[in-house]
């Protein structure tokens, strides 16, 4: 619906992610308004492509002084497109991946992003597909990996590349928002990330990482989803605060929370 748009616009999303499985669904026309309707609401978008010039398009988004490069790839579409279409959704391909992330470096970017939309749909470890393109794409020079497609937690790490840096790894993060009734489904992480760009060496790193994890939550009062902060409402549980979740929620997010802790170690 378009008005998920200005939604993701009043939470605070300014870059999208819009290259999965379902980018050609509607073809190139759904591709198209998807991306000027996102546009409306001040919302940039990776990883589709309206012409075949904005297909060559790098986004680089200076923050405080720090150049940030953003990539997003798909491993595939559910419609195949015809050959006149090829550009308009950016598909896993090592060769085209290296050739963007060298063009942002050129471009002069202090820090790349990369998407990958892979994996096995309802597995809580990363295959191997996963883990080559993520190899890969470190000894290409990115400096976060984020995944998307598993619909549960999958492996977090933090890597070396060649120039002994860190390079952070989320093979995937769950569900944001969902209707899915696969339990596994309705937990999610959200990751916060501090990159620190030093004014001696001119050096951008990351500096903290966070990640609280989230759980959908159906409130058949409201007659809609909600998303709580898992840590968050288990706290003011236990510390008996006025505005707990009742104890049949409190118990199920109690559960996930020592899901994730023993999957990932906790929010360290």
């Amino acid at each position: 619906p378009t008005s998920l748009a200005e939604t993701l616009s009043l939470i605070g999303i300014d870059v999208l992610s819009t290259a999965t499985n379902y980018s050609f669904d509607y073809g190139i026309e759904g591709i198209i308004s998807t991306k000027d309707i996102l546009e409306k609401h001040k919302i940039e978008t990776v990883g589709t492509n309206r012409t075949p010039e904005e297909k060559d398009n790098i986004l680089i988004k200076e923050i405080n002084g720090i150049k940030l490069a953003f990539l997003s790839y798909t491993y595939g579409t559910n419609c195949e497109g015809s050959e006149e279409y090829k550009y308009s959704v950016k598909i896993i391909n090592k060769s085209n991946m290296k050739e963007d992330i060298d063009k942002a470096k050129n471009n002069g970017a202090d820090f790349i992003f990369l998407n990958l939309h892979c994996g096995s749909l309802k597995s809580s470890d990363a295959n191997d597909e996963q883990k080559d393109l993520v190899n890969y794409a470190i000894k290409c020079g990115v400096d976060v990996i984020i995944g998307s497609h598993p619909i549960e937690i999958q492996n977090m790490e933090m890597r070396e590349n060649s120039n002994q840096k860190n390079v952070f790894v989320a093979y995937a993060m769950g569900n944001f928002l969902s209707s899915d009734d696969y339990e596994n489904a309705k937990i999610g992480l959200i990751v916060n990330i501090q990159i620190t760009k030093s004014s001696e060496t001119d050096e951008t790193y990351i500096s903290k990482i966070t990640y609280p994890p989230s759980y959908i939550n159906y409130n058949k009062v409201m007659g809609s989803y909600e998303v709580l902060d898992v840590r968050k409402e288990v706290e003011k549980y236990e510390a008996n605060d006025e505005d707990k979740v009742d104890e049949n929620i409190y118990k199920i997010l109690k559960e996930k929370l020592e899901m994730v802790d023993n999957k990932i170690g906790g929010n360290k």
